[in-house]
């Protein structure tokens, strides 16, 4: 088996948690479409495209850890998460499809001490257009990752604490976006 199949588990109620193992390329389309009861996802290395919709409508769905060999996370894919409060999107994501995190409402962003990748910038480009609705956003960021900085202040950010060695040696500082 290399991929979950389109819709394998529409509807699926009784799925909590699923760990997707790396002989796995493709999460399909709708493949865990409104599993309602979804709350943890782990994806293991070795996946490399999360379709349109795979994850749509997993209302109880908080953190998802997405691994460095997804190159594609489809439109929609994880729209109306309304539970999500954690998405990690690694520097190797070079598109991310339409619409991918709107309706979630809890949504936060962490984004890596590595952040390089234009993706990273769509990325966040398209969280701000979605998160206009919020009062207030925080985020952390790698002192050393001046391109990051840079993007943050850009979108309104503003530096209000710091976290020594937070990253290691490295400190974060702590930012944050209030309308």
């Amino acid at each position: 088996i290399t991929n979950i199949a389109w819709g394998a588990f529409e509807y699926a109620k009784n799925i909590k948690s699923v760990t997707i193992h790396g002989n796995i390329n493709t999460i399909s389309y709708s493949s865990f479409f409104r599993c309602e009861n979804l709350e943890e996802v782990i994806i293991n290395p070795g996946v490399e495209k999360i379709d349109d919709s795979a994850f749509f409508d997993c209302w109880n769905l908080k953190t998802i850890i997405i691994p460095s060999t997804v190159s594609k996370i489809g439109e929609h894919a994880f729209r109306s998460c309304k539970s999500l409060i954690n998405v990690i999107i690694p520097e190797g994501v070079t598109e991310i499809g339409e619409w991918t995190f709107i309706e979630c409402k809890n949504l936060k962003s962490q984004i890596r001490k590595d952040y390089t990748s234009e993706a990273y910038d769509n990325a966040v480009l398209k969280l701000n257009e979605i998160i206009e609705d919020y009062n207030r956003i925080m985020l952390e960021v790698n002192e050393n990752n001046s391109e990051a900085i840079r993007l943050y202040t850009k979108l309104g950010f503003k530096e209000i604490n710091l976290r020594d060695r937070y990253y290691g040696e490295d400190t974060a500082i702590i930012m944050e976006k209030v309308k």
